[in-house]
């Protein structure tokens, strides 16, 4: 196994963490119905995924890294979330 291929899997090893602070967060904002989230970071859209299921609102996700921001959307399509997620 190549050194990025196990950088890349401990990275979101890593991003999977904090997951549970993400659904924290989400639960104390006061509730809107389908709310625009804007994820600025937002990687291969761990937390991006997690934040479309947790609400019913439209996501917005941003990201310097053009490779990431490609899984994310080869994500997206598969899951069925093109109406609810940009990048």
């Amino acid at each position: 196994m190549s050194i990025d291929i196990i950088n890349e899997l401990n990275l979101e090893q890593f991003r999977g963490v904090f997951l549970k602070y993400t659904r924290k967060a989400f639960q104390m904002l006061p509730k809107m119905d389908k709310p625009r989230i804007l994820d600025i970071g937002c990687g291969t859209g761990l937390t991006t995924i997690e934040l479309a299921r947790l609400s019913d609102g439209e996501i917005i996700g941003i990201d310097i890294d053009q490779d990431a921001l490609d899984k994310l959307n080869s994500i997206i399509k598969k899951k069925g979330l093109s109406n609810r997620i940009k990048t």
